[in-house]
């Protein structure tokens, strides 16, 4: 059996089948590689230093900091250390160390006086660095104020997309939950589903179609919530068995939407399952309870 007519909508990935291909990857990101752009396209540095991880980033910066050290250094040494006033250390390295640290000092602007530039020459380079190092960590301020202040939905998907028995027939189900303590405020999810069909001409495209919801809207998201996708009349899969389904080989898409009260700003997160993250025969656990006190428990 083939999926039932639906209403297409278009999500922006084209008709052609794409060979058993993932469009949306499980974390969210899109399975995409662009080719054919020029080195200079690529180049997005802003958006890299906010999409790597925190490790990532110190070590960056850790590594510019030092490098920028390393090239006011060696300016100094090819001004000349005797336009350096303060150096105590006799031999070449033991002076490249003191001026390395000296820079440390000048880039910072903490200046601790002991060694101090003579000369016009020593002068120009070390008033260019009190300059370069304002824009620096002007610029490194910015970078982390962005990645803090950025809204970032405290939200967690289920590995898996089950098909359930669900009042007399069957369901697609998965499940979200709110990790954090702060409620989410109108939080709304829109689902479609893309699965392959035969076209008249014997070749096999891609259609997308939305998937209608058993609740598609919550006021209050706290803890958990399951979505359920009833195969009733209104889905493109009713009356299909778990492989059948599987032989279209569908991929989900989940785009979510809340008022996080704690960023107070709408929050968005994304996800799809594809392949063998959809289930059959299993129920999601029970996720509330009661303790002693009263209190809802979310495990």
């Amino acid at each position: 059996m083939e999926p039932k007519k639906a209403e297409q909508v278009e999500l922006g990935f084209g008709k052609a089948d794409p060979q058993q291909q993932r469009a949306i990857r499980s974390d969210g990101s899109f399975n995409n590689v662009k080719v054919g752009r020029y080195w200079w396209e690529r180049m997005h540095l802003y958006q890299l230093l906010q999409m790597v991880s925190w490790r990532q980033l110190l070590g960056i910066i850790v590594l510019w900091y030092l490098i920028l050290n390393f090239i006011f250094a060696g300016l100094y040494m090819m001004v000349g250390t005797d336009n350096i006033d303060g150096l105590m250390a006799q031999t070449t390295t033991g002076r490249f160390w003191e001026i390395f640290f000296f820079s440390a000092q000048t880039l910072t602007t903490v200046g601790y006086g002991r060694i101090n530039p003579m000369g016009v020459p020593a002068n120009i380079v070390a008033t260019f660095e009190l300059l370069v190092g304002l824009l620096n960590f002007a610029l490194i301020t910015g970078i982390l104020f962005g990645r803090f202040a950025r809204p970032k939905p405290a939200i967690r998907f289920s590995d898996k997309a089950i098909l359930a028995p669900y009042n007399g027939g069957l369901a697609i189900m998965f499940r979200i939950v709110n990790i954090h303590d702060s409620s989410m405020l109108k939080a709304s999810v829109v689902v479609s589903v893309g699965f392959n069909t035969p076209t008249t001409d014997g070749r096999r495209e891609r259609r997308f179609v939305n998937l209608k919801l058993e609740r598609s809207e919550i006021v209050f998201f706290a803890s958990s919530w399951t979505l359920v996708h009833p195969l009733d009349d209104d889905s493109p899969f009713t009356g299909l068995g778990f492989d059948e389904i599987m032989a279209t080989h569908p991929e989900i898409f989940v785009l979510f939407s809340a008022y996080d009260e704690q960023l107070h700003d709408t929050v968005l997160a994304r996800r799809s399952y594809y392949g063998d993250e959809f289930m059959a025969g299993v129920r999601f656990v029970r996720m509330n309870a009661v303790d002693h006190t009263g209190q809802n428990v979310v495990r």
